[in-house]
């Protein structure tokens, strides 16, 4: 049976302290702004869970921090826009 839980949008206050609970160096203000304009969708979806967007945040910023230690960037994954 699937689960009716509604999505709650989160205050400012509370992804400033989620982030701050994770150092990860997110600016909450941009990370609203971002689902705000794309009217709370990841990809095509409808958000669920905001703390599971928030450690994506993370593993892109991560991701595309720039060069490695070895003096190559990383590599883009994902779908390619044509």
């Amino acid at each position: 049976m699937k689960s009716t839980k509604t999505f709650t949008r989160p205050t400012l206050q509370e992804v400033q302290a989620y982030c701050q609970e994770r150092a990860n160096g997110i600016d909450p203000q941009q990370w609203i702004d971002h689902y705000t304009a794309n009217g709370w969708r990841v990809g095509r979806n409808p958000m669920r869970d905001w703390r599971a967007a928030v450690r994506q945040w993370e593993r892109r910023q991560r991701e595309y921090a720039g060069p490695l230690s070895n003096g190559h960037a990383p590599q883009a994954t994902g779908r390619r826009k044509i």
